[in-house]
């Protein structure tokens, strides 16, 4: 990546763009009964996508029995700033 660690101490050089995309990254915790709902035992999924005229964006399961979650929603400067979220 590049800001990657490992591609800096081997002197690999950076090709390409440096930004692919602009994330705003949300973390948070929900209540046991969504997390339940979300990540049944038979039917987990890691990654549940929204698209809809309020939001597009993704959400991330880390830890399902903790109810652990990143949203992440896309922008796109120079047409967004954070100031519109």
């Amino acid at each position: 990546g590049v800001h990657s660690f490992a591609r800096r101490s081997f002197g690999i050089p950076m090709m390409g763009q440096n930004t692919m995309q602009n994330l705003i990254n949300v973390h948070f915790r929900t209540n046991s009964h969504l997390s339940k709902m979300l990540m049944k035992d038979s039917d987990q999924a890691m990654l549940h996508f929204v698209y809809n005229s309020q939001l597009v964006g993704a959400f991330v399961c880390h830890d399902g029995r903790k109810g652990e979650w990143v949203l992440q929603i896309p922008f796109f400067p120079p047409y967004q700033t954070m100031d519109d979220f």
